[in-house]
């Protein structure tokens, strides 16, 4: 929801309906939601409702975002309605008429994935090993954008004390050997599974409460 919708004031449903296109667009391209709600006090919101963008796209670097989407997405959601794009605006953005791919493309790409999806089902039941090679989406059916090799999973959780979350987290992935990587700047630990296949990343965000000073 937009924060004007979050802070029960009047708004304008086109408005609110583009900001959050914005977000689940967002979602669709990164597997993740940009903040967990867009409030001041948000710990990822307020660099948005501050105009600290610099410091709001360093949190998503690792995305690798087009300069087109990023300017889209900043325009459609400013804190204040009257700065956001208009949906005549959205349309005649770069990113938005920036090139798609054919329905032959999408159908080429599904079928080569159902193939490697098959053999691994196969190799599964016969209780066989598959090479490596088998087991990758060739890199000519993979768009730079759409389809990684990194699979990511967004789940949240409440706990009592974030801090210690964190030393949890790493004491586990350093008794276990698993690769991880602390942020200097937030409260977050990624670890890496590898599995031939392809990596699975574990990330582990400690977020403020919206309603509380405390993590």
């Amino acid at each position: 929801m937009a924060p004007e919708v979050l802070a029960n004031e009047e708004y304008k449903a086109t408005d609110e309906d583009l900001f959050s296109a914005a977000v689940i667009l967002f979602i669709l391209l990164t597997q993740h939601p940009p903040f967990i709600r867009a409030d001041p006090n948000d710990k990822y919101y307020k660099k948005i409702f501050r105009g600290e963008w610099d410091k709001f796209w360093s949190i998503h670097e690792d995305e690798n975002l087009s300069a087109s989407f990023i300017d889209l997405f900043t325009r459609m959601v400013s804190f204040k309605p009257s700065e956001r794009l208009s949906l005549e605006e959205v349309k005649r953005h770069k990113w938005y008429r920036g090139p798609v791919a054919t329905k032959a493309d999408l159908v080429k790409t599904f079928n080569e994935r159902k193939t490697i999806l098959t053999k691994l089902n196969l190799s599964k039941e016969n209780n066989t090993e598959l090479p490596d090679s088998s087991k990758r989406i060739p890199k000519k059916s993979m768009s730079s954008k759409s389809m990684k090799k990194t699979k990511k999973h967004t789940r949240f959780v409440e706990v009592s004390d974030g801090d210690e979350l964190l030393d949890i987290v790493i004491k586990f992935a350093q008794e276990q050997n698993i690769s991880f990587n602390k942020s200097k700047d937030f409260y977050r630990v990624e670890l890496t599974f590898d599995d031939k296949s392809f990596d699975t990343k574990v990330q582990v965000n400690v977020l403020k409460n919206p309603d509380q000073e405390m993590r």
